[in-house]
């Protein structure tokens, strides 16, 4: 059976670039969760989120610059964003100024197709409501 579930996400490589998960809506207080399961989520959603930017950096739909921004921003989602320390001392920034540059580097190009406007849209909405939940909606982890 597991053998089976590999080989189906091996030959669904492309296509499992293709979808975005979006962020988990957050769970009320009080609501039991398996903490492992909740972290497996998390990176089965990062390692998703992040093929999906590959997908549209090679297809030079994202701007170089701004692939290491997003980046940063998907490995972070699953705990709600990353503090104030690590954004002004990897970017130089507050919070609001890195989500804004997070949004400008997903912002839709004219030379972009249809399914790169979607993707770009979606990852933008996900990232969006992933680091405006504190708690975290991905992972759980605090």
């Amino acid at each position: 059976m597991e053998s089976q579930q590999r080989q189906r996400s091996r030959s669904g490589a492309m296509h499992g670039a293709r979808r975005v998960y979006s962020a988990k809506p957050p769970r009320t207080p009080g609501e039991e969760t398996n903490s492992s399961t909740t972290v497996d989520d998390g990176a089965v959603w990062v390692r998703s989120t992040q093929r999906q930017l590959e997908l549209l950096a090679s297809r030079h739909s994202i701007d170089p610059d701004m692939r290491t921004i997003i980046e940063f921003a998907i490995s972070w989602a699953p705990f709600g964003g990353a503090s104030p320390g690590d954004l002004l001392v990897n970017f130089g920034v507050d919070r609001g100024r890195f989500m804004a540059l997070v949004q400008e580097g997903l912002r839709t190009r004219r030379a972009d197709r249809q399914q790169q406007r979607l993707l770009k849209r979606q990852l933008a909405v996900a990232l969006t409501s992933a680091w405006r939940d504190v708690g975290g909606s991905i992972g759980e982890i605090r």
